[in-house]
């Protein structure tokens, strides 16, 4: 996708990390079945805990997201989802093998009506993996296992509920540096390996009222994750082991009416929150610390004539250690009838607390800071989108920039800790898409994004490409039986 990088350290289950328009990977909110993913202990999502098994789509929302999100979502909002069951009950099965003694087992149960519906699966991938130290022939092999339940159904017509559960379990080796006593280092083969186990709770009920114009929505979630790393290399061996949860409470209201003699719909939602973070360092004082934030969001959207789309978005969010925080969004898109055009914008602002673990965190070489201030962020985008021969040829080209203020970076040297950089650190760049249908049968389609994505001294930031992109040629044929 334009304007979303990923980046992997070591083995398959080595942390890997998605940014969106030059962000941070802890600036990415995470949502699965609208469960927040992203540990409360590091802040963000390690993708390589995702197993692709039993996910419907994948939805990215880029820039500034505080708005509605809250914290976490100052670069962006990556939505997941996964199957719902729906037909008669039935099993899947599914076995894969390949290279670097690699293989993946699955299975799913599915099945249910309108009224209700349950999708179970279960998955497993262990890979031997290689060496990646230039000397010796040790491999860093890794495994990764998850299992995903969905149920759906209605009490009454106007009332439905849904309940999530995802586990996952991680295991994954790795080497560790050898000192040269020069200052540099060099990847030396170790016995190192690292575990991380997650899970997601999440339960929710929608009562809808007035023939479904207004809407209301209560929710509950909860995220456990414990990590641990065991370190093995020529000047010592440590462990290390953290937990986090986070805890929510949601209730959201919609309601949604027309003005027929100005063709158009609105729509105001309400929203208020409540978020309990709690970290522990097992390997540390084995004190919980923790916080707690309130928050209030307001929307309205407005189609006009099915030619105008507007919104805008209100949030406070009260920290009981950082106090409190505005932010705002506003979107724009315009699309008159008989034009190849449309023309769309958004702006916003967005605020990221501290880590738990930049604040509170231990282990061998790192010191926490406690007394970090949150980043914020100011960004906007605006583009144009034109659709040529009848829909067989589109293409939108977008210019974006973001303001980062208080940014939050390592502070190098050893031991190592984070602070927060006086100035601006700043990301713009221009994403381009294409999708062009050749034939009845034959789609192109391609992305480009040019990035640059600087601190306040005019540095470079690290893991972000200046130029990104991808093409697709796709041909269906047999009557859409091949692909």
């Amino acid at each position: 996708l334009p304007g979303v990088t990923v980046s992997r350290a070591g083995s398959n289950a080595g942390l890997t990390q998605v940014r969106i328009r030059g962000s941070e990977a802890n600036h990415v909110l995470v949502l699965i079945d609208g469960v927040e993913a992203n540990a409360a202990s590091e802040g963000e999502f390690d993708f390589s805990n995702l197993s692709t098994e039993g996910i419907e789509r994948i939805e990215v929302l880029r820039g500034p997201q505080s708005g509605l999100y809250g914290s976490k979502a100052i670069g962006g909002v990556i939505v997941i989802t996964t199957r719902a069951g729906s037909g008669p009950l039935q099993l899947t099965a599914k076995a894969e093998g390949g290279s670097f003694d690699t293989h993946e087992e699955s299975a799913a149960i599915t099945g249910g009506t309108e009224d209700f519906n349950v999708a179970v699966s279960y998955a497993k991938r262990e890979v031997n993996g290689f060496n990646i130290a230039p000397e010796g022939d040790e491999v860093d092999g890794s495994a990764l296992e998850t299992l995903n339940g969905r149920i759906n159904g209605k009490l009454w017509e106007n009332l439905s509920y849904g309940l999530i559960a995802r586990r996952t379990d991680k295991h994954g080796e790795r080497d560790d540096d050898r000192f040269l006593g020069t200052g540099l280092s060099v990847q030396e083969d170790t016995p190192s390996f690292f575990n991380s186990q997650s899970v997601l709770l999440g339960a929710n009920a929608e009562l809808s009222l007035l023939d479904g114009r207004w809407t209301h929505k209560v929710s509950v979630e909860h995220n456990d994750v414990t990590i641990d790393d065991t370190l093995v290399s020529s000047f010592g061996a440590f462990y290390f082991e953290n937990n986090s949860i986070d805890k929510s409470a949601t209730y959201s209201s919609t309601l949604r009416f027309d003005a027929p003699d100005m063709g158009a719909t609105h729509y105001l939602t309400g929203l208020v929150e409540r978020e309990l973070e709690a970290h522990t360092q097992v390997t540390g004082d084995m004190i919980e610390r923790g916080r707690a934030t309130t928050s209030y969001a307001a929307e309205w959207r407005g189609e006009f004539a099915d030619q105008l789309f507007l919104a805008a978005t209100g949030r406070r969010d009260g920290s009981d250690v950082f106090g409190d925080f505005d932010t705002w969004r506003a979107t724009a898109s315009l699309a008159p009838t008989d034009s190849a055009f449309r023309l769309h914008a958004s702006a916003g602002t967005g605020v990221k607390f501290p880590t738990l673990f930049e604040q509170f965190g231990e282990f061998s070489g790192f010191v926490p800071n406690p007394d970090l201030a949150p980043e914020e962020a100011f960004g906007w985008d605006t583009g144009v989108e034109v659709t040529l021969a009848e829909g067989r040829l589109v293409t939108d080209v977008t210019y974006f920039a973001s303001d980062l203020e208080s940014q939050i970076v390592p502070t190098g040297g050893f031991p190592s800790s984070v602070e927060n950089l006086a100035g601006t650190s700043t990301r713009e760049g221009i994403e381009v898409t294409m999708k062009a249908l050749l034939t009845d049968d034959l789609t192109l389609s391609a992305a480009y994004t040019f990035l640059n994505a600087e601190r306040p001294d005019g540095s470079a930031e690290t893991r972000r490409p200046t130029h990104s992109a991808r093409a697709d040629l796709a041909w269906a044929f047999a009557n859409g039986r091949g692909h």
